[in-house]
């Protein structure tokens, strides 16, 4: 079975369970519930629900995420593969980074 396609209502969370909210625009071109689909995201994540937290362990919490590209094998945007729940990528936080599509936003769009 495929994963749901991420659109505009994805949830997505840095490594450390902090909340992200996305910037970029996505793809015009597809729409799932009149949502822009995504190739790539980016955005902020508040960084006061990010569990890394600053000193005294000289940690840095994270702030902004971006995915960069996505990995349908099946569906593209332009060329490009769309993003897929649980497609994973960068945050900014230090020592360790990351962050996670945990929830697509919809459920109707399904690809490989």
């Amino acid at each position: 079975m495929g994963k749901p396609v991420a659109n505009a209502d994805a949830q997505i969370q840095c490594l450390h369970q902090g909340l992200a909210s996305i910037t970029s625009p996505g793809e015009t071109k597809l729409t799932i519930n009149g949502k822009n689909a995504f190739t790539n995201i980016s955005g902020t994540i508040n960084s006061i629900t990010c569990t890394q937290q600053p000193p005294p362990d000289k940690n840095k919490p994270c702030t902004t995420f971006s995915i960069t590209h996505g990995t349908a094998s099946k569906l593209t945007v332009g060329g490009k593969p769309v993003v897929l729940q649980g497609d994973t990528g960068d945050s900014d936080g230090k020592p360790t980074n990351g962050c996670e599509i945990k929830n697509a936003g919809q459920n109707i769009l399904q690809t490989e």
